[in-house]
């Protein structure tokens, strides 16, 4: 964070009481008040409450109500007046003296930024996750909106562990051992070796008017005015993550090629041309559980499609398997009806109907040598062998369970090895005898405006009532097989709606001023 921010920030709001903090989750309470904001298309407990998180200031407390007939309500609310018993009902308001584990309040860790990113739900929590899914991030420090002029929260990631400062404006953590920083150039970084004859090399996206400004590791003048000079560099340099082609014109006589060592967010741009290498995140794998059938369960609500004829729970088990962006499904007996959901919505006892709940989730690739010590979830599992993807696929699909560690065979048992799951992702610790891993939550990178992401998308688009790119972002969130997002706006493909899209990878960004996109971290 720049001191001149700091100093702003401070002049404006020393002495302020209103932080942002966690929206609390009471099950039985509804709480009443002044409402500017009610949805049954949600679709879950979790969602409201995202969603309110993602309207603050303004939002200050949520009621989510389970129907018994028809959708579900999601209420939000600027001011709470009270509190009611509501055995249907789910509500909850802001604390905003909680602290995230694992974070220091008041402390800032200037130096150091990989990427500055807004939060768009005000949540700390979000920060870490997204230092969590980045390799290359160390620490990172969560900045309160009060102290931006701007009244965003901002998330500095960093690439190393900078020394502490005592400042209100934040709350720092730490996530991991620094990464080594990327080698210097060699003398002729300006021709690159070609690759290996017989070995396919990796696919580099083509972004046509799109900058990626930040983090270069070369640049280089390119005589011919063609990016796909520089794509072929940034293919055949192993350092290279993406690049932007800048263009020969009256302001530039020479066109010249950046190559950079991490993507960087793409921002529209007549002067350039960029690219990302192997554009489907590489930071998790997609690991599935079982999904077991819910008898005499319905889960009404984020219906995503209602599919007639079908003949059994089961056939409808396949459906929701198949469609990337089902999350859960509800079988309707009476009708041979198959109801596809976009999110979980929470379980309602009616003799009519068979549910299940898609249990994929994304896993960190298993950290070696690692223990994440605490949070389990008792008792320890015993595995026959040392099988971290048995232990990973239990955690998978386990709704509880957000990380996990492995004892060796012989350490804790001396026939078994021992898989801890974990309630948390408490911070890792070295050590020979462990393997861990975390499962990822969605944590999505900031709303890029007039940008669209064309292809890899998941069926259907989801109707959208408003140009609402927050509940796109939100859906694509509470999505497992979502890995991006564009939303194009009311009365472009529909006359009357915005249209939501779901994608499986992240496509190259290309601009659109119909459009607003974004990428899960």
């Amino acid at each position: 964070m720049s001191r001149l921010l700091c100093l702003l920030a401070l002049c404006c709001s020393l002495g302020a009481h209103a932080q942002s903090g966690f929206m609390s989750m009471e099950p039985g309470v509804n709480r009443t008040g002044t409402s500017f904001f009610t949805s049954t298309t949600l679709g879950s407990v979790e969602g409201c409450r995202d969603y309110c998180l993602g309207q603050s200031p303004r939002c200050v407390g949520y009621s989510y109500r389970r129907a018994t007939s028809g959708p579900d309500t999601c209420v939000l609310l600027s001011a709470v007046q009270g509190r009611q018993a509501d055995s249907r009902s789910t509500s909850g308001e802001r604390d905003p003296n909680w602290i995230p584990p694992g974070m220091t309040n008041n402390t800032d860790m200037p130096g150091g930024d990989l990427l500055n990113a807004l939060i768009p739900n005000k949540d700390p929590v979000a920060c870490r996750t997204l230092c969590s899914n980045m390799p290359d991030c160390a620490s990172f420090t969560y900045i309160r909106p009060e102290f931006n002029p701007a009244g965003e929260a901002r998330c500095a990631l960093k690439s190393s562990i900078p020394a502490t400062q005592p400042n209100p404006c934040c709350l720092s953590g730490i996530v991991r051992t620094p990464r080594p920083p990327p080698p210097a150039p060699p003398p002729d970084a300006g021709t690159p070796s070609p690759p290996d004859a017989g070995v396919p090399g990796p696919t580099v996206s083509l972004e046509q008017g799109v900058e990626r400004p930040g983090g270069d590791l070369l640049g280089v003048d390119v005589p011919e005015n063609d990016p796909e000079i520089c794509r072929a560099r940034c293919a055949s340099d192993s350092r290279c993550a993406a690049f932007t082609f800048l263009k020969r014109s009256a302001s530039s006589p020479v066109a010249r090629c950046y190559l950079k060592w991490t993507p960087q967010y793409p921002k529209p741009s007549d002067c350039c041309v960029s690219g990302v290498k192997n554009p489907t995140p590489s930071w998790g794998q997609p690991v599935s559980g079982p999904m077991a059938l819910e008898q005499n369960t319905d889960r009404p609500g984020a219906d995503l499609s209602s599919i007639p004829n079908v003949a059994s729970a089961e056939a409808c088990r396949e459906r929701c398997a198949s469609t990337g962006a089902c999350a859960a499904f509800t079988f309707v007996q009476t009708e041979s009806r198959c109801v596809l959901k976009v999110n979980v919505a929470p379980p309602v006892a009616r003799s009519c109907c068979t549910s299940g709940v898609k249990t994929l989730s994304v896993m960190s690739p298993v950290e070696s040598n690692i223990d994440r010590p605490g949070m389990d979830i008792q008792p320890g599992i015993d595995l026959p062998d040392d099988d971290p993807q048995r232990c990973q696929a239990l955690c998978a699909s386990n709704t509880n369970c957000q990380s996990f560690t492995l004892v060796k065979k012989g350490v804790h048992k001396p026939n078994a090895a021992v898989c801890y799951l974990k309630t948390g992702a408490p911070f890792p610790v070295a050590n020979t005898q462990t393997l861990s891993g975390l499962k990822i939550q969605a944590a999505m990178g900031p709303l890029e405006a007039g940008m669209d992401r064309p292809g890899a998308d998941i069926p259907p688009g989801i109707d959208i009532p408003e140009n609402d790119a927050a509940l796109c972002s939100l859906y694509c969130a509470r999505t497992p097989a979502c890995r991006a997002f564009t939303l194009v706006k009311k009365g472009v493909h529909k006359p009357n709606a915005a249209v939501c899209y779901l994608k499986s990878s992240a496509p190259g960004a290309r601009s659109n001023p119909d459009t607003v996109s974004g990428v899960k971290w």
